[in-house]
């Protein structure tokens, strides 16, 4: 397993409870990441707001994980808070996420956005995406850190050819246009 060889910059200035830092940092295998953020790291909840982007982001590098093997490339405006520490159940706040052609846990897309929600461990989600030659929306919420993962979601597919779906997905490979 190769270690993180970060190249980059981080500038901060202003008093802890207006502290601006932008940040760009790089690694040749685990991709780009660049964010301008107001933080507010004073008392027990501290906030981040403004804009961060990823660049072929492989999130198995940093995390030493290989199930997070992926490619991201997103562009996102937060507004989140921790709330007593730092934990995902702490993290309230809202993001608004586009991405173009990623890849995570063997699936891939050309598109997506969506509006996230976070509150206590539970994410809300509406959002839109474009992949395998289909267009789907949803909107709901997934709660990722419950044992086992808790999801309520509804959406629309169209132009979904079940022969371009993932290998990992149990379906027959028909010729189709479902809608």
């Amino acid at each position: 397993r190769r270690p993180l060889v970060l190249s980059g910059a981080v500038s901060a200035s202003g008093p802890m409870d207006q502290l601006r830092v932008d940040t760009t940092l790089a690694d040749a295998s685990a991709g780009n990441v660049r964010a301008s953020l107001l933080v507010n790291n004073s008392g027990p909840t501290r906030t981040f707001r403004g804009k961060v982007f990823t660049q072929r982001l492989d999130l198995a590098l940093p995390f030493a994980n290989r199930g997070l093997a992926s490619r991201l490339t997103v562009d996102a405006d937060v507004d989140l808070a921790l709330t007593d520490g730092f934990a995902f159940e702490r993290l309230s706040g809202t993001a608004q996420v586009r991405s173009t052609a990623s890849r995570i846990w063997g699936y891939e897309w050309q598109s997506a956005s969506s509006q996230v929600g976070f509150r206590r461990g539970v994410l809300t989600v509406n959002g839109r995406a474009r992949a395998y030659g289909a267009d789907a929306t949803t909107r709901g919420t997934i709660a990722p850190t419950a044992r086992p993962v808790r999801y309520q979601l509804a959406g629309h597919l169209t132009g979904a050819d079940m022969r371009q779906m993932p290998r990992q997905l149990p379906l027959p490979r028909l010729e189709s246009d479902l809608a």
